[in-house]
């Protein structure tokens, strides 16, 4: 049996701290978790030597940015193309637009903000 569980909120509000403690919760249960954006990154690469690069570039986008001008430049781009065709595709323009004029109210910097969009449309492109 397969379920969705999202966790929303504006960064800071404690989405991390409570997918922790569901984390711990579900491997001490045995339940095996894939978090959304690692599902996107892995359905978009293919072959063993693709899938080793995308996984290290996974782990780049999750302890860094999902931006990568340098070592993972061609992933990247690959990746931010293939939101931006799901965003048209799917007509999701007028709610990732919502997203950011909710962003403008926060005190976030302009880099946050932009992290905070770019992990958004991932949220949001999986669901679809």
């Amino acid at each position: 049996m397969n379920f969705l569980i999202e966790l929303i909120g504006f960064p800071g509000a404690g989405k991390t701290f409570y997918s922790q403690k569901l984390k711990k919760k579900f491997l001490l249960k045995k339940i095996k978790l894939i978090r959304n954006d690692e599902f996107f990154f892995d359905y978009y690469s293919n072959g063993i030597i693709n899938k080793l690069i995308y996984q290290n570039y996974y782990k780049y986008k999750k302890n860094i940015k999902f931006e990568s001008k340098f070592i993972f430049k061609k992933q990247y781009k690959n990746l931010d193309s293939k939101l931006n065709l799901l965003i048209k595709k799917f007509k999701l323009k007028q709610i990732l637009s919502n997203f950011k004029s909710l962003l403008d109210l926060t005190s976030l910097n302009k880099e946050a903000k932009k992290r905070s969009i770019n992990n958004f449309k991932i949220d949001l492109c999986s669901y679809y």
